[in-house]
């Protein structure tokens, strides 16, 4: 089942809250991945797992995960961080999944950022006991828009197109 996290038939499961695995997957994205990093720890979901895999870039990303990763109180989440290099980006999603222990799987790509720090708690409650894919909208920004570009609530309208930062 595909489901629409904005459709007027979610019904909430409550405060028991699954594991939560988040999967950011990197290479050569210094300027970003700290925002990226910083939206996945913020979240307010009670469990998360946090799996960050860096792609042995060589332009300081490391050093900035580094950074968040010791500046970080993680409480509840467990973070796993490795740097190695992969055959791109879907071999690095591919490693992540099979590390991934969480019932729900999030995909935050480097450059990304959830929409508020309660992004996965409202999608944990409300969603249908049988879906096996929940959608939410998506927002483009760039700095030299004065608008935001959002995709569609219905699923059948949704165009595949670049987005561009």
């Amino acid at each position: 089942m595909i489901q629409d996290l904005h459709s007027p038939t979610c019904s909430g499961q409550g405060p028991n809250h699954p594991l939560v695995t988040i999967i950011t997957v990197v290479r050569n994205d210094k300027d970003h991945i700290q925002e990226t990093m910083q939206s996945a720890l913020a979240q307010s979901v009670v469990k998360v797992q946090y799996i960050v895999l860096d792609g042995a870039s060589t332009d300081g990303t490391q050093d900035k995960i580094k950074e968040v990763i010791e500046r970080s109180d993680s409480g509840d989440i467990e973070l796993l961080y490795r740097s190695a290099a992969d055959e791109g980006m879907y071999d690095a999603l591919n490693q992540a999944l099979t590390l991934a222990k969480g019932e729900w799987i999030s995909i935050l790509n480097s450059g990304d950022t959830y929409c508020s720090t309660t992004a996965l708690a409202t999608l944990i409650n409300n969603s249908h006991a049988g879906s096996d894919i929940i959608y939410g909208h998506s927002i483009a920004k760039h700095p030299e828009w004065d608008e935001e570009i959002r995709t569609s609530a219905d699923v059948d309208k949704l165009q595949l197109a670049p987005i561009f930062r």
